[in-house]
């Protein structure tokens, strides 16, 4: 799995990072790639091979869900973790399909479900043929 962080916050990437790093542990789980985005313009030369996005709202001058938005347009099979500091995001990110909305700081039992759930979609489609409406 190749996953981006688009955050401006060191604090905040930090934090993620490393909530990343204990999930895999505890999981057993590689990762191939984690890269870090400051802004919309490194996000959109980075995530042609990504699998994972987690996606701060509130980028200095830019908006997480805008870039969301044209995001989807490019690489429909990613899927969108929005990171925010602000519940006022949260039905804004129906809008660009964000598979799950995680509050800051994050709590690291709710990030571990939030993951195990992810991890187990993303590993049941790598399987090869696997169709939601027969699948529960």
């Amino acid at each position: 799995m190749k996953i981006l962080i688009c955050d401006n916050n060191p604090d905040d990437i930090h934090h993620l990072s490393h909530l990343l790093n204990e999930y895999c542990e505890y999981r057993q789980l590689v990762i191939q790639d984690i890269k870090i985005c400051h802004h919309s313009n490194e996000v959109f030369r980075s995530i042609q091979d990504c699998d994972l996005l987690f996606l701060d709202v509130e980028l200095d001058d830019e908006n997480g869900i805008d870039i969301g938005m044209q995001i989807k347009t490019m690489n429909c099979r990613i899927r969108i973790i929005i990171t925010s500091a602000f519940q006022d995001y949260l039905i804004a990110g129906y809008k660009i399909n964000a598979r799950r909305y995680l509050l800051k700081p994050i709590e690291k039992i709710e990030f571990f479900i939030e993951m195990d759930s992810i991890m187990n979609d993303y590993f049941k489609n790598q399987q090869g043929f696997y169709e939601r409406t027969i699948q529960p």
